[in-house]
């Protein structure tokens, strides 16, 4: 995947997948009653303006294994 890819097709995909991370995250803090729960849980998908810099700084612009080159594509704390 490039970084077209990424903005035009899969940054949804990410997107969808780290708020689906949240919800079972939230719902085992729900059954789970011994844990402290968290105030909040965060998720994104990576911005394509933050993802552009990112991969400017290292030079790889024009890759053809973003998934591979970056981890970060999807985060939830």
């Amino acid at each position: 995947m490039n970084l077209n890819d990424y903005e035009t097709k899969y940054s949804a995909i990410y997107q969808a997948f780290s708020e689906t991370v949240r919800f079972i995250l939230k719902k085992a803090f729900q059954t789970a009653e011994s844990l402290p729960r968290p105030q909040s849980i965060q998720y994104r998908a990576k911005g394509i303006e933050s993802l552009r810099r990112c991969l400017a700084e290292e030079g790889k612009q024009s890759t053809q294994t973003l998934e591979l080159d970056r981890r970060d594509l999807a985060g939830v704390e």
